[in-house]
């Protein structure tokens, strides 16, 4: 062999050994080379903003910088379903099989806060995330984002919405009420009580004839007017009010019959939302509690990372006899 091809030789496998080594592989520190990349993500936000919004410059956003996210491709690359990114440090990232990315644009969507069963059901385009009405708690209130990603444009900034709407309840006592305002059961009437959320056709789907349709929460032992505990903080799937309104009742004081209070929040509270309990927003309302009966008007909005609902008026509820 002449020194000319055994140089050349020399080159080829030189090459290949340096490739074997740790840390070469076919994707750059920046993530790209060629026509793969990795997907990277450094900012994930959630927008103050009601889902269905025109336009995301109302409310503002705030940056995640905690918890895990769920990401999943439907469309422009090998299927993924649900894969898991931490946030650690400054990015998010995952533990697992990295999501690679061509130069075809992928259809993808970001969800939060994750779950590894349960919350999350079908694959691809079919997936869906199981919805319940339930009292409010950050690691429930589901927020999603779709969001698109190449190999050219690998670190994407999703932003994601509430799917959920907030509803509270603050319990005020009146002068008439001559009771310690302790709120022993809550029902709200004639609710989706299951539902799915599909990630990419973005429909609400409920299951409202194979279950019952009031949202109960009973043996309640730690809401009382007048306290720091006289709000019931809900999270429910959104839908439309009708024009005789919407139902609730609860028991104050006791659980017989004459410590219920019953009545209907009329059609016109829902007004500046378009009749709907929309997703992402917050709807508080203060009830007045009486000896004969009660009123319903808003509540005093704080901060709370969603939009507010613009409610006015006063809305006195007649008890039911």
């Amino acid at each position: 062999m002449d020194m000319k091809r055994r140089y050349l030789l020399y080159a080829v496998v030189a090459g290949i050994t340096l490739c074997l080594l740790p840390g070469c592989s076919a994707v750059d520190e920046q993530g790209a080379i060629g026509e793969t990349a990795t997907l990277s993500i450094n900012r994930i936000s959630v927008g103050h903003f009601p889902l269905e919004a025109a336009t995301r410059a109302v409310g503002g956003i705030t940056v995640l910088k905690e918890g895990t996210v769920g990401i999943s491709r439907a469309s422009g690359g090998e299927a993924r379903d649900n894969v898991p990114y931490t946030y650690g440090a400054s990015s998010w990232t995952t533990f697992g099989e990295n999501i690679l990315l061509s130069e075809t644009t992928s259809q993808m969507v970001a969800y939060y806060p994750y779950s590894a069963s349960g919350v999350y059901t079908g694959t691809g385009s079919d997936a869906v995330l199981n919805m319940a009405p339930c009292l409010y708690e950050a690691s429930k209130d589901l927020c999603v984002g779709n969001f698109p990603a190449s190999a050219t444009d690998y670190d994407p900034t999703p932003i994601l919405s509430h799917i959920y709407t907030r509803v509270s309840f603050r319990f005020v006592k009146r002068f008439t009420y001559k009771g310690t305002g302790v709120i022993r059961s809550f029902i709200l009437k004639d609710m989706p009580l299951m539902a799915t959320y599909g990630l990419f056709s973005h429909e609400y789907t409920a299951f409202a004839d194979e279950v019952p349709t009031d949202y109960r929460l009973n043996n309640l032992t730690n809401v009382t007017a007048d306290t720091d505990h006289s709000t019931i903080d809900l999270l429910l799937i959104p839908m439309l009010i009708l024009a005789d309104g919407k139902t609730f009742a609860f028991y104050a004081d006791g659980t017989e019959y004459e410590n219920l209070y019953e009545g209907t929040i009329p059609q016109s509270l829902f007004a500046s939302t378009g009749n709907i309990i929309q997703a992402g927003y917050h709807y508080r309302f203060k009830v007045l509690l009486g000896d004969d009966g009660f009123v319903v008007e808003p509540d005093s909005p704080t901060v709370s990372g969603r939009n507010e609902a613009a409610l006015s008026g006063s809305y006195e509820v007649v008890v039911d006899d």
